[in-house]
């Protein structure tokens, strides 16, 4: 590469690049740099880039001591790379000093001006800061910049001002910075100044406009891809949406171009503990304090990290540290208290979210912290008073956006109060909920509080809301969320259960017991029960009957060595390494309650409940409560787990990584070749890897084409290849795994694989009888077969067999509760029998599920009047009313019911409204006694 006499400063950052990014070329390029410093005239550019370029992997003493190898103090570039390097490292001080000198020798150096100005803001000098943004303020009042730097050092500086200020103008200024500042310095000014993107992202991460400040950050990438920072930015974007998997993800691909990064070291600091692994916390944040002793992100990260980790002097020692880097700094209690808010230590994170709210009241964030935690309390009035001021100085934050929105439509929910909950929910049709939430409510508390040996201290607000978006807002202060109901403790929130475009039906009672398991364990433990122990007695709770595909998840998972042990299971919930991995850790925990249970007894979980009530450890907890230690206990829990999974009827052969797999057929004959083959396929298959799972079946079959296991396995990757292909190539895999399937039955005819693939080939033939037959065999095989107990349901009902019928759809109830067709079709087939009673049992079922539905509360009454139950009739009718309020033959029907039922007056009144709907109704008749 030939250089011109006097390289310009772009080939000079070209070379600075190429060392950052192409480690080989680097080197090259480093030695070119070096060079270049050597030559007088091009010594500070050359050490400059050089220093810049160390700076972007890391070698910050590298960096450095390319500057001082020239020391050009009167160059204000010189200063400025100084700086920028002792600010990295937590010099602030010295960074102070040399940032200073670099505007005394260019007073219109906006770079050096604006790092300036903020590292008084990180050194808690707010007077400094606001001194050295009001020159931008006088700057933009003279003349508009020329240059994306300067337009980029402007953007970011004023907004700062006016943040720092306090001014009524932040709002405007915020999109006048973004809109008029940035944007133009990147696509007008320099199309290529990535700078002016990173700010954008930062600027839009700091008003949680998630989106947004990823589009920036990857449009910064885009052009350089050697930007930590970015992928820092992405990653606590991951984190804030709950994706640990890609946060982590983006953590590793910054620290990958800067080992040395603090604020990457950070972000892999704040996953641990979102993962709540708070000793690996406390390790990460150590490695981005070895870089930068002064980094008070990783400073609050660890303090809070210790506090969770049960050491309160460390925490207070990390505290009493960061005041002395900046002794107003709310950057530590603000992060502090929010980790602490994340594990609902509610009453320990408030006045942490205070102080950091009065050490700056410019900054919204701790109200807003503050504003989430009241609404986690169910303090809904302080929630408002709290997030109003913090909406006054950042009307830009979605989530404070968001969540005032909620507590608009959470003024007008009706209520209604009960000894022992407080039920909210919105008015009108959607008032129906309430009554049956409180009455349940207060029917299943004092079991379940007694079994937990605790009571909590107040009234539990459970709110019910009309569209799952209102329902996100009030679990995480964002409008998306993939569950139907939460709690924090003293709050349970609740989607309404009803079919919609973004809502779904579900058995309310069963979640409802599943959350306030959750209210009572979580107050019961202080809110230090870790996620395995009460998902398992919430699970358990909720009284769900485990589906086929679930046991044989768990079969799988058995198998392949992948259950959870104690220290894992509480990630798979957050950050799963493999498909199906929080679905797993669901069941493994009520499997392991369980076993807790049958083994050790009820007195075992009380003693658990009470260790981490008292902070133990636990591995401590652990063996006080069952005499011995975690390993023993998963070693032992294991052992019962694959006697539970023989019973099912479903092979337990443990099967070897993949990789294992191929390193053993590399070795091994025919007949060997053939288990491992089949034991590689049925791995593929569990992580959805069809086509590779076909291929090793496949050269399975080449080699022993009898062997039912190697049939039965390619059924199954068959029929799964087949729904996910096109129509064409799926009635081919299909024709073909019949095929197959026919093969198998000769050689086992009651193989529940083949009989299923048999049977659904013999519906679509329209053969009846034998679909039967075969679907008869995989229920007996399979009894949680959900989809063989539909088919045979629907199957008895099309042969005139309805009693049969029924049998499967009892079953399919019991299995599937959160489904109300198992109960409607239940219904129906007793109402037709004429038994009266049990069909309004099963009516009540489907209910259950689907409370909103109005002809089932019609169909309920029109049987209760059949029965003459006249007054549970006019209940059921009501509930029509309330639903179509417009229908004048609901009201009518209404205004019977009560009549039959004595209540004339009220019947008269429901006659009344039914007539003035339509003249002509029936309910006339009531009106003319």
């Amino acid at each position: 590469m030939r250089l011109p006499a006097t390289p310009s400063r772009l080939i000079l950052l070209c070379l600075a690049g190429i060392l950052a990014r192409h480690p080989a070329s680097g080197l090259l390029a480093a030695e070119k740099l070096e060079e270049l410093a050597a030559d007088s005239k091009q010594a500070v550019e050359a050490a400059v880039g050089l220093a810049e370029a160390r700076r972007t992997v890391g070698r910050y003493a590298d960096a450095l001591a390319a500057l001082d190898k020239v020391n050009a103090a009167s160059s204000d570039r010189w200063q400025l790379a100084r700086a920028e390097v002792l600010s990295e490292i937590g010099r602030y001080a010295e960074a102070i000093e040399a940032a200073g000198k670099a505007v005394e020798i260019n007073s219109r150096n906006t770079s050096a001006r604006r790092l300036l100005g903020q590292l008084y803001e990180v050194t808690g000098d707010r007077p400094k800061a606001i001194e050295t943004y009001a020159w931008f303020e006088a700057l933009l009042r003279r003349s508009y910049p020329t240059t994306a730097v300067a337009l980029t050092d402007s953007g970011i500086a004023i907004y700062r001002h006016a943040v720092l200020t306090r001014s009524p103008q932040t709002t405007a200024r915020t999109k006048y910075v973004l809109q008029e500042l940035l944007q133009p310095a990147v696509e007008r000014l320099d199309k290529k100044y990535w700078p002016a993107l990173l700010a954008s992202g930062e600027l839009l991460l700091s008003k949680y406009n998630l989106e947004q400040a990823g589009g920036e950050f990857k449009a910064a990438l885009k052009i350089n891809r050697n930007l930590a920072i970015a992928h820092v930015g992405l990653g606590t974007i991951a984190l804030d949406q709950w994706d640990s998997e890609k946060a982590a993800e983006e953590a590793a691909a910054a620290l990958k171009i800067n080992p040395n990064s603090p604020d990457a070291h950070c972000l892999q600091a704040r996953i641990h503990l979102m993962e709540r692994k708070d000793a690996e916390s406390v390790e990460a944040a150590g490695k981005a304090l070895e870089a930068n002793p002064n980094h008070l992100e990783a400073l609050g990260v660890l303090a809070a990290a210790r506090l969770l980790h049960g050491d309160k002097a460390g925490m207070q020692e990390i505290v009493s540290r960061a005041e002395k880097v900046n002794p107003h700094n709310a950057i530590v209690p603000n992060e502090i208290a929010s980790w602490l808010a994340m594990r609902n230590q509610f009453s320990e994170a408030e006045p942490l979210f205070k102080k950091a709210a009065e050490l700056a009241p410019e900054w919204a964030d701790p109200l807003t912290g503050l504003g989430m935690l009241y609404m986690e309390t169910g303090d809904e009035s302080a929630a408002r008073r709290v997030l109003d001021s913090s909406w006054k100085l950042d009307p830009f934050n979605e989530k404070t956006f968001h969540t005032l929105n909620l507590l608009d439509k959470l003024e007008k929910f009706g209520h209604q109060e009960t000894e022992h909950f407080i039920v909210k929910s919105a008015d009108g049709p959607e008032a129906i909920i309430r009554p049956l939430v409180a009455d349940y409510a207060e029917e299943i508390y004092a079991r379940i509080c007694d079994q937990f040996n605790y009571h909590p201290p107040g009234k539990t607000i459970i709110e019910i809301f009309p569209e799952h978006g209102s329902f996100a807002v009030r679990v995480t202060g964002r409008p998306f969320l993939h569950t139907i109901g939460a709690t924090t403790g003293p709050v349970i929130a609740m989607d309404a259960p009803r079919s919609g475009p973004t809502s779904m039906t579900f058995n309310w009672p069963g979640v409802l017991r599943h959350e306030f398991v959750h209210t009572v364990t979580l107050a019961a433990t202080g809110n230090r029960i870790p996620r395995w122990l009460t998902e398992g007695l919430a699970q358990r709770e909720e009284g769900r009957h485990w589906s086929w595909e679930w046991c044989r998840m768990l079969a799988m998972a058995l198998r392949r060595g992948m259950l959870y042990d104690l220290d894992s299971i509480d990630w798979g919930f957050v950050r799963p390494k493999r498909r199906r991995g929080p679905m797993l850790a669901y069941a493994q925990s009520e499997w392991m309650v369980r076993y807790i249970l049958e083994h050790h007894g009820p007195q075992a979980i009380g003693t658990m409940l009470a260790g981490f009530r008292d902070g133990h450890r636990q591995d401590d907890i652990v063996r006080e409560a069952l005499g011995k230690s975690a390993e023993a206990f998963m070693k032992d829990f294991t052992a019962w787990a694959g006697k539970q999974a023989e019973s099912w009827g479903l092979p337990l052969d443990p099967i070897p990584p993949v990789e294992e797999i191929d390193k053993r057929l590399a070795k091994a004959k025919d007949a060997e070749k053939v288990a491992l083959l089949i034991s590689k396929a049925e791995a593929l298959l569990d992580e959805h890897e069809l086509d590779k799972a076909a291929k090793a079946v496949r050269d399975a079959r080449k080699l022993n084409d009898r062997d039912t296991r190697v049939l039965a396995v390619m059924v199954q990757t068959l029929w799964a290849q087949a729904g996910q292909s096109d129509k064409k190539k799926a009635d081919a895999l299909r024709k073909e795994c019949a095929e197959i399937a026919e093969e198998l039955a000769k050689r086992d005819p009651d193989n529940p694989t083949a009989c299923w693939v048999l049977g659904s080939q013999a519906i679509k033939d329209k053969d009846r009888v034998r679909a039967v037959e075969m679907f008869t065999k995989v229920a007996k095989a399979r009894p949680g077969d959900l989809y063989a107990r539909s088919r045979l349901a629907e199957l008895y009902i099309e042969l005139k067999q309805p009693e049969k019928a029924l049998a499967e759809l009892v079953e399919l109830a019991r299995l599937d509760s959160n489904e109300e067709s198992h109960s409607l079709r239940a219904a129906r087939i007793h109402a037709d029998a004429g038994r009266g009673a049990e069909a309004v049992e099963w009516y009540r079922k489907a209910l259950m599920v689907a409370p909103y539905d109005r002809d089932t509360h019609e169909a309920l009454g029109q049987l209760l009047m059949r029965d003459q139950r006249f007054a549970e009739a006019a209940d059921a009718f009501r509930v029509v009313t309330q639903l179509k309020p417009a229908s004048a033959e609901a009201h009518s029907r209404l205004a019977f019911a009560l009549y039959r039922a004595g209540r004339t007056e009220e019947s008269k009144a429901a006659a009344k409204r039914a007539v003035s709907l339509d003249p002509k109704s029936d309910a006339q008749s009531l009106l003319e006694d």
